[in-house]
């Protein structure tokens, strides 16, 4: 597969480092010693990285594949470049985006970027909303819901995200001090276990749009002047709050953590960069709607649009709890 691309002559001098840290597939970087040339090799095994008694469809490699490429139609400047993938190998060859930093790394670092909430409004505004039904003909809409069933890590989210925090899920640690918090305020708690059931059941029934479907800090790589979503092998038709929900949650806790730990200027700017990322990407949300919608009342109902956008908050408020 790194052949047919033309990436490096027969006189190439290779290097080769697994440089992957997560817990469900092998990251490679070739480098061309001589040009500098290099690529990333990803490829997913059938059980995950971290333990062969977790099995997994090694499809979730070309799911990944496919959702990168899906979303570079929309926002080509903030998805890594898919050169190549075989299904034989379960492998795709993608861009090397060594000088940017993962996301979760920098802000533990407290490094401030200034153009992350109007990239991320715009990747997840433009990601979702010309995904759906807003934008894409019916029936076409219907073979994509297909095109992008992901079973397994459909069922991973399930059951860690919207499931486990509501019973003694012994897979999970909670620290002593909060034992009596999580059992009388989560565990029997009836109001929130509900709230969790009816965000579950949305998340399982409700094929709004494509999403990226674990848009953590771990999974944005960042720089000055760039921002890439990556690592999107749990892509699948989704509520589009989801997406948004999962990525402020993951924005909160690290704002609390800045707060406990006395960084209260970046506490300060990542609050305050939360509140531009939801104002801009209502801001996107209403632009990319009235540039792009093509269905009947997409076009023709203001009121629609708003009760749309309204549901679509309301779940991102529901996600982001279910993340935290």
């Amino acid at each position: 597969m790194i052949d047919d691309l033309g990436f490096f002559a027969k006189s190439s001098e290779l290097t080769c480092e697994e440089i992957g840290d997560g817990n469900l597939n092998h990251v490679f970087r070739v480098v061309d010693t001589i040009t500098k040339t290099s690529f990333i090799l990803k490829q997913a095994l059938p059980y995950a990285r971290t333990s062969k008694d977790m099995v997994l469809d090694a499809n979730r490699c070309k799911i990944e594949a496919m959702t990168l490429v899906e979303q570079s139609k929309y926002t080509p400047e903030m998805v890594p470049k898919v050169y190549n993938y075989d299904d034989n190998l379960c492998a795709m060859v993608m861009e090397d985006l060594t000088g940017h930093i993962v996301l979760r790394t920098a802000m533990l670092k407290q490094k401030v970027y200034p153009k992350l909430a109007k990239d991320a409004a715009k990747y997840f505004a433009n990601s979702l909303i010309r995904t759906s039904d807003i934008v894409l003909e019916s029936k076409q809409k219907k073979g994509e819901v297909v095109r992008f069933i992901n079973k397994d890590l459909c069922d991973l989210t399930e059951k860690l995200v919207l499931t486990s925090p509501t019973y003694n899920d012994p897979r999970k640690r909670v620290e002593k001090h909060l034992i009596d918090f999580e059992r009388d305020e989560i565990l029997n708690n009836e109001e929130v276990i509900a709230a969790f059931a009816k965000l579950k059941h949305n998340f399982m029934t409700n094929a709004q749009a494509l999403l990226h479907g674990d848009p953590h800090t771990g999974s944005i790589f960042i720089s000055e002047n760039s921002t890439k979503f990556f690592d999107t092998e749990f892509g699948f038709y989704g509520p589009m709050g989801f997406d948004v929900g999962l990525f402020l949650g993951n924005l909160l806790m690290n704002a609390i953590y800045q707060k406990v730990k006395g960084f209260d200027r970046y506490y300060e700017w990542v609050k305050n960069m939360i509140e531009e990322f939801v104002d801009k990407f209502t801001l996107q949300f209403n632009s990319v709607w009235d540039t792009y919608a093509v269905e009947h009342y997409a076009k023709n109902s203001e009121a629609f649009k708003k009760q749309y956008l309204s549901k679509v908050l309301e779940d991102t408020a529901g996600y982001c709890a279910c993340e935290m």
